[in-house]
């Protein structure tokens, strides 16, 4: 329960993100498609889940609606080149905690991330 789950479809913006947040000294799980998370979830519990709007299979919105369930009580925060009100607003609605646009300081999503998960640190 101590690694962040990484969704995202862009493989090296993922790695740029996973190698920031163990600079920080969190570790991570980087997938790039809904199914391989799907499977991480089963697999093991996150400190948290990293979304991006676009993934390989799936948007962020139908990702989560599937794996509601294994995500149990996981905190999650979408990723989006796009945060208009509309976004931002049906991110809310579908569960997730936070938003970030992109592109984004490491530093912002490392203080998010604490934020979001303060009684697990």
């Amino acid at each position: 329960m101590d690694r962040v789950l990484i969704v995202n479809g862009n493989e090296d913006e993922s790695t740029l993100i996973a190698e920031g947040l163990l600079r920080a000294g969190i570790h991570s799980l980087v997938v790039t498609s809904a199914l391989e998370a799907r499977v991480a979830l089963n697999k093991e519990r996150f400190r948290l889940a990293l979304v991006n709007l676009e993934l390989r299979d799936l948007d962020a919105f139908g990702f989560i609606d599937t794996a509601r369930e294994a995500l149990g009580g996981t905190p999650t925060i979408l990723t989006t080149a796009f945060p208009d009100t509309q976004t931002v607003a049906r991110a809310a609605s579908h569960g997730f905690q936070s938003v970030i646009a992109k592109p984004f300081q490491i530093s912002l999503l490392i203080q998010r991330i604490q934020s979001l998960t303060s009684e697990n640190l």
